[in-house]
């Protein structure tokens, strides 16, 4: 089937187009991957679940902490395939199930187990349409603006999370919860399906090897692969794991929670759905203005700045009743950074042909790390009627991930100074 597709697009578009239609791809791809699916509009879903089935929010929570996990434990994997058999072949079939796992939410009973496997179940597939395959074949088609590329390409899921909350809202109001699944997955399969097979092409190596970094090709010498376990010893890779592990933490739990909380400080529903719009709005913004400054400066101190900006929107939001637009805006801008910056520092310290299944490790620990935010959020409200405490436990963690960062030294795999590529 995808084979047939894939020669009528061949026909319909030309073979010699750039790195930027994938870019565009990627971007549109993007809109509906897991992270916004997951994060974005989940906690538009948390109160009416809760109040149907008469569960308590760390509860609730708890399916979105399954699907984070199940992302953790199946994303090496997952990158893996894509570093072996290439990113748009398997990038397709991810699409389509991920989809369909979400469509199937909307038959959810009323029994918890099952609830929990079916959100495990979209974890599963949700790693496939996630941040890493979209990552890695915009990496590999730039250098010198890699930095720009993957903004633009993460741009997407700001998008997404500018619109998608608007939309499954909208769509709760008229139809409940159980059939706003069923569009979602509809919606999810109509945008990335097309993006995917009309728009996405991996480039070709000079020596005809699909998926490898050609833009880097020629610039620097590509080291022999390593083993799992030679990886895993890298100091670099786990300087990057623990502010990663720390950040998301912090970002995913309060995003996932962001509308409750909102509500629960007297702010009227609208107003907090339209700030949903405006995290989603910051998110964007920061994956553009991000990648910008990742061509520009040492990709640590961009880092750096993200994370500062962040801790100061945890505290920010710890009184959100008094500035929530300034906190909403600090938190989505951290959002935004977070996947840029995961993926230009993976591919500026790790080898390209191992850029799939490190990005992987590193995906998973953002996910493991966003499944614990969500239930800490949770679990401050149930014990304390607030989410005071853990909006300052995040910040505290927040300032600690500084020192890891300053810590990676200078890249194994610089810009290439000879411009070879856009």
């Amino acid at each position: 089937m995808f084979e047939l597709l894939d020669s009528i697009r061949r026909c319909a578009l030309p073979m010699n187009r750039s790195g930027w239609l994938t870019v565009l791809g990627s971007f549109l791809a993007a809109t509906t991957s897991s992270g916004v699916i997951l994060t974005m509009t989940f906690s538009v879903f948390v109160k009416p679940i809760g109040d149907e089935f008469g569960w308590p929010r760390a509860f609730v929570s708890l399916v979105y902490t399954a699907a984070l996990i199940s992302i953790a434990l199946f994303l090496p994997v997952t990158g893996r395939l894509f570093d072996r058999f290439g990113v748009r072949s398997v990038l397709l079939w991810f699409v389509m199930l991920f989809s369909l796992s979400i469509v199937f939410l909307s038959i959810t009973p009323n029994v918890p187990v099952i609830f929990v496997a079916l959100y495990a179940v979209v974890g599963a597939f949700g790693g496939g349409h996630s941040s890493v395959p979209y990552a890695k074949i915009v990496s590999s088609w730039f250098d010198r603006r890699r930095g720009v590329a993957l903004g633009i390409t993460m741009a997407g899921v700001g998008a997404g999370g500018a619109l998608l909350p608007q939309v499954a809202r909208a769509l709760m109001d008229l139809f409940g919860w159980r059939l706003t699944y069923l569009c979602i997955g509809l919606i999810v399969f109509t945008i990335a399906m097309p993006a995917v097979l009309w728009l996405i092409r991996e480039p070709v190596s000079p020596g005809g090897v699909v998926g490898i970094a050609a833009s880097v090709v020629g610039t620097h010498d590509v080291q022999r692969a390593r083993s799992v376990t030679t990886l895993f010893r890298d100091t670099r890779l786990w300087l990057i794991v623990v502010p990663v592990f720390l950040m998301s933490m912090a970002v995913s739990g309060i995003a996932t929670h962001m509308y409750p909380l909102l509500v629960d400080r007297g702010i009227d529903s609208a107003t907090a759905g339209s700030l949903l719009t405006g995290l989603g709005l910051a998110t964007l913004i920061g994956r553009i203005a991000t990648g910008f400054l990742l061509d520009r400066l040492f990709a640590p101190y961009v880092a750096v700045g993200t994370v500062i900006l962040t801790a100061i929107g945890a505290l920010v939001l710890w009184n959100a009743a008094r500035a929530p637009v300034l906190g909403v805006v600090l938190l989505g801008l951290g959002l935004g950074a977070e996947m840029d910056v995961m993926g230009y520092l993976v591919s500026r310290y790790f080898d390209a042909s191992h850029f799939g299944e490190v990005f992987g490790f590193v995906m998973s620990a953002f996910a493991l790390a966003a499944g614990l935010g969500a239930p800490l959020m949770g679990y401050s409200f149930d014990r304390t009627g607030t989410y005071d405490a853990a909006l300052v436990g995040f910040a505290v963690g927040l300032s600690c991930s500084v020192v890891p960062l300053l810590r990676l030294g200078p890249y194994a795999y610089p810009p290439s100074q000879i411009r070879t590529r856009p």
